[in-house]
């Protein structure tokens, strides 16, 4: 994740927390003295952080920057729409591909195997299991590049359960079950 995203989620913590703690308060907490009293309904969000919603990047923008070569512009794109998604509770498939694709790209092999077995669980909490399956098959084959054992056996009994389901086709199943040892 770039420093970009977690700069803009500490903001909107830091922001979200000043306007709700007061209205959380403990009685007695906000002294007579400020007479400020402020309804529920009339607390706002500062302008700033509905201006920062607007500044997230498109999954096309971000494929462009990728296109021209700007693979560390495109990284913190995709990482910024991936964290607005995982805000807002969306799930972003291309949006994760396109952030696993480009750490590989810039040569961060363990980084993109992370990405796909983030993808892979996504998918696999919006019952998505063709996207899951082909995304722990790459993050298993990605591990496997780095020499960690244990993630590619975590990635294998997930992949090996998937391969029996009737969700996934034929061809898809047989394809990895040859690559897959054991």
């Amino acid at each position: 994740m770039s420093a970009a995203p977690k700069i803009f989620l500490t903001a909107s913590a830091v922001a979200t927390l000043a306007f709700v703690a007061p209205v959380v308060a403990p009685a007695g907490a906000l002294e007579p003295q400020s007479k400020l009293r402020l309804a529920p309904h009339t607390i706002s969000l500062p302008s700033s952080v509905g201006r920062a919603s607007a500044s997230i990047p498109t999954i096309d923008e971000a494929q462009q920057l990728v296109v021209d070569g700007r693979l560390k512009e495109a990284r913190g794109a995709f990482g910024s729409i991936i964290d607005n998604a995982r805000i807002r509770g969306d799930y972003m498939p291309r949006a994760l591909e396109g952030f696993a694709n480009v750490k590989y790209m810039l040569e961060d092999v363990r980084g993109a195997a992370r990405a796909y077995e983030d993808l892979g669980g996504a998918a696999e909490t919006y019952a998505d299991p063709v996207t899951e399956l082909n995304a722990r098959f790459k993050a298993a084959l990605l591990f496997q590049e780095t020499h960690d054992k244990r993630a590619v056996a975590l990635q294998t009994v997930r992949i090996k359960q998937l391969l029996k389901s009737p969700a996934i086709a034929q061809e898809t199943r047989d394809a990895i079950a040859k690559r897959i040892q054991g």
